[in-house]
């Protein structure tokens, strides 16, 4: 199977992925390839294959070259990391220096697709009235045996009665997906009527493993989380504006 020069040389030069029209390619140079696991596939639940080509990306090295490319919305927002199905272990794409953290004690690699734009949502606007948000821990003995659960509680800049959201995975989405702010955004906007959000953390001090929040695991230094454009605010305005009709109503979303 071939793969043009041209291709090669890009992810040489500027590294993966390379990006053409509504597809996205990327390179591996190496005797063996790994799996491409990524928010579009589902991450480890359905790793997709690299194919082997004939082109090397470095002549002089004589190794093999294996690529893998997606088709996807022409704004798209996608986070990936290459994975190794015999030792179920992921690892960062050499050739992409663009990663973030992903909430759980490592980091993704991610790419805007050429039409990707900044949310106008996720910007804190001087004119636009701000909720209130508090931390709090609620005591969870009767559902799991660490005790307490951080939670924080959203309550918009309004006096009447409002429906609640619950959404899960809470600072991550306080923190990388910038709800409050899409949310203050929204109603400001008249796009959404007011509701509560309570956000709560899915790590559990002393349940192991590297959780999330503050007192999870460290992730690897690396730069601040890129800002929120095109899917991921949107998906977060999805949510926030039929919340508006759902009364109470749970919402999960996890980063991996």
């Amino acid at each position: 199977m071939s793969l043009s020069e041209d291709t090669l040389q890009r992810a040489k030069e500027i590294g993966n992925p390379v990006i053409r029209g509504d597809r996205a390619t990327f390179i591996w140079e190496g005797g063996t390839a790994p799996y491409l696991i990524s928010d579009l596939h589902g991450w480890e639940a359905n790793p997709k294959p690299l194919k082997r080509i004939t082109s090397t990306l470095e002549p002089a090295t004589g190794k093999t070259v294996w690529y893998c490319s997606l088709t996807l919305p022409r704004d798209a927002y996608l986070e990936y990391a290459f994975y190794d199905p015999a030792t179920q272990k992921r690892f960062p794409d050499p050739l992409n220096r663009k990663s973030v953290n992903n909430g759980v004690g490592s980091r993704n690699n991610f790419f805007y697709m050429p039409e990707t734009m900044p949310s106008p949502f996720s910007t804190r606007r001087a004119d636009v009235p701000t909720g209130v948000l508090t931390p709090h821990r609620v005591d969870t003995w009767m559902l799991q045996e660490y005790g307490e659960r951080e939670v924080w509680l959203y309550k918009p800049p309004v006096k009447e009665s409002v429906p609640l959201l619950v959404v899960y995975d809470g600072y991550d989405y306080l923190h990388r997906g910038r709800l409050t702010t899409i949310v203050d955004n929204l109603i400001a906007e008249g796009k959404t009527k007011p509701f509560i959000i309570v956000m709560a953390n899915s790590y559990v001090p002393g349940a192991g493993g590297p959780g999330r929040g503050p007192n999870a695991a460290a992730a690897p230094a690396g730069p601040n989380p890129p800002p929120a454009r095109g899917p991921p605010a949107a998906a977060a305005a999805a949510a926030a504006a039929r919340s508006s009709s759902a009364g109470s109503s749970p919402a999960c979303g996890t980063r991996h």
